[in-house]
């Protein structure tokens, strides 16, 4: 899948690389490991400093923040539903999930959190693949219990083919 994923971002890439910049010294398959694993773990960039990588951490860092402003990631996440859209993944199997967030001085999608001595929270409910692609994200008060949100949750999973 990253294979698949690097040569969509070299396809993406082409028409926005500039002619006067250097030419990448590892691939951007390789990158694109570095940058998931990084994002995945939710660890820091510095942290690459002792993972021995090939490049320093402040390469890997720009690289992503370059892939965010041409909006990379936006293309390969509608990328990745088209494909299951169309049957490349596994859209049988959906899982649910919500977590509660602090939101101390929040406005916005605020309501008292029961595990928390009744503080002002958020709750954010996702549903994934099997695969862990996020399909629809709802940010909810904190007393909305979740079970009367999967309707809205399931109900908003927008797929463009």
């Amino acid at each position: 899948m990253i294979t698949l994923m690097s040569k969509l971002i070299d396809k993406f890439l082409i028409k926005k690389r500039d002619p006067r910049g250097r030419n990448q010294t590892i691939t951007t398959e390789e990158y694109l490991k570095v940058i998931l694993k990084i994002l995945r773990s939710g660890s820091q960039w510095y942290w690459l400093f002792w993972a021995n990588e090939k490049l320093h951490y402040t390469s890997y860092h720009k690289k992503h923040i370059l892939w965010s402003r041409l909006g990379v990631y936006d293309f390969l996440y509608q990328s990745v539903l088209k494909m299951c859209k169309l049957g490349y993944g596994d859209i049988d199997e959906l899982y649910i999930d919500s977590s509660m967030i602090k939101n101390i001085r929040g406005t916005d999608v605020v309501g008292s959190n029961h595990y928390d001595r009744f503080r002002k929270a958020s709750k954010i409910h996702i549903v994934v693949t099997k695969t862990g692609i996020p399909l629809s994200i709802t940010v909810t008060e904190a007393n909305k219990h979740d079970s009367s949100l999967t309707c809205d949750c399931i109900d908003k999973i927008k797929m463009k083919v």
